[in-house]
């Protein structure tokens, strides 16, 4: 089973990995409404590339900045490349 990769890292150290299942990729662009996935592509989050990669096994990766608590954060979401045996 596939799964997206999210990485939080503060000052270029990692302070957080998360694995959640690329199957909420699909279940996002049924559930969420097309101003949210417009929104969270405009933020680095590109839902519909992101479902593309996982359809055709190619890999996708983003990485975005962002304030939390006013501290400056990296995060890096990553679905790795399938193959296909």
């Amino acid at each position: 089973m596939s799964k997206i990769t999210i990485q939080k890292y503060v000052s270029g150290t990692l302070g957080q990995c998360l694995y959640v299942p690329a199957t909420l990729v699909k279940m996002a662009v049924v559930v969420l409404p097309e101003s949210a996935i417009r929104e969270l592509k405009n933020n680095g989050i590109d839902i519909p590339a992101m479902l593309h990669a996982l359809k055709t096994g190619q890999a996708y990766a983003s990485t975005m900045e962002v304030i939390e608590d006013g501290v400056a954060k990296t995060v890096s979401i990553a679905l790795e490349a399938t193959s296909s045996s």
